[in-house]
């Protein structure tokens, strides 16, 4: 008699446990970030609101979203990455970061069990560029560096064609008040080649939310 393969799934985590597990790991700061019960700054001083990333982040894995390589610009700590990692396991992480940012002192020690490349260069250098197209497509690209409209437009330019068919790209800070990225956001949704998915604005951080907008690439597998 033939031996029936008995298939596991494994369960997605709710949005309450994502954003559990993000406040357990610590914040970079409560004004911007938002004081929610249990966050405390240090740990990996991740840079996003609990209450944006947790229905994001749950949203890729409900839809079964497969993250085999990824590209950040603009790390500061790596928080961002450690989560995407935890969730996802990607096999290639490529971080794009100047270094500018006070926190990037600890991303040696918030990243030291993630295999991942650093390109330490500003992400509009013809290097940084050119090395993180070497490691090309992506399946999901993570823009967070300057929040100009300039600059957060050449980001887009330079590395969403990156992006492999029916791959992600997110936008963080698309309603912070200190920058210029909802006008992005408002031209990438008229971008014939990406779809608009979502945007996440904290409920609990109304004073000051940072806004995440999810956009994929067209021509993936259906």
């Amino acid at each position: 008699m033939k031996e029936e393969k008995v298939v596991t799934k494994t369960k997605i985590p709710t949005i309450d446990e994502i954003q559990s597990f993000v406040i357990s790991q610590g914040t970079e700061d409560f004004n911007t970030f938002g004081h929610m019960e249990g966050q405390f700054v240090g740990g990996i001083f991740c840079q996003q609101v609990p209450d944006e990333i947790a229905p994001c982040i749950h949203y890729l894995l409900s839809n079964n979203v497969q993250i085999n390589s990824y590209l950040e610009v603009g790390a500061a700590a790596g928080g961002t990455t450690f989560l995407f990692n935890h969730f996802f396991h990607p096999s290639t992480i490529i971080i794009i970061d100047n270094n500018s940012h006070l926190q990037c002192a600890h991303r040696g020690r918030v990243l030291r069990e993630i295999e991942h490349i650093e390109i330490v260069d500003d992400s509009q250098s013809e290097n940084a560029v050119n090395r993180a197209k070497r490691h090309a497509p992506y399946d999901f690209v993570l823009l967070d560096a300057v929040h100009t409209y300039l600059e957060t437009m050449m980001d887009c330019v330079h590395f969403a064609p990156m992006i492999a068919p029916g791959g992600y790209l997110f936008l963080h800070d698309s309603v912070w008040n200190g920058g210029e990225v909802d006008r992005v956001v408002r031209e990438m949704k008229t971008h014939a080649d990406y779809q608009f998915i979502n945007e996440w604005i904290s409920p609990t951080n109304v004073t000051n939310p940072c806004g995440i907008v999810l956009f994929q690439k067209k021509g993936g597998a259906t």
